[in-house]
């Protein structure tokens, strides 16, 4: 299979070289503009995966139902309630793309990286719990 390609590659190579300078740059510039395409195609669909989600309007009735601690850390109220409203886990029914996660962690990176502690007790509590 290896050297079938690597006939194609050179049979590709031997018919560029064939033609005129003209239709050469034409070719070269027609590859690039399909090139250019499909990346612009890949990253408007990347983009859409990963667009922000609403925020639940409400808080939920029962947060037991939505959390359960497993953790030797006790959670105070305020923490359960925030855990209700965390993100929804699922087992992927399709094989992880690379390239898809690690845009999905761009963008959460970009929405987070400007946060900053609102006082020095909140930074205490965070230390205290972690």
């Amino acid at each position: 299979m290896g050297e079938r390609q690597e006939c194609r590659e050179c049979q590709r190579a031997a018919v560029l070289d064939t033609i005129a300078d003209e239709e050469r740059q034409e070719f070269i510039s027609y590859t690039q503009v399909i090139g250019t395409k499909r990346g612009d195609a890949k990253r408007s669909s990347l983009l859409q995966k990963v667009d922000e989600r609403k925020t639940q309007a409400r808080q939920p009735e029962d947060t037991a139902r939505y959390v359960h601690n497993y953790s030797p850390m006790m959670l105070d109220k305020t923490s359960v309630e925030a855990f209700s409203l965390g993100p929804k886990f699922c087992i992927p029914t399709r094989k992880i793309n690379q390239l898809e996660l690690e845009t999905q962690f761009e963008n959460l990176h970009n929405q987070t990286y400007e946060l900053k502690p609102i006082s020095a007790e909140s930074v205490q509590h965070l230390n205290q719990h972690w």
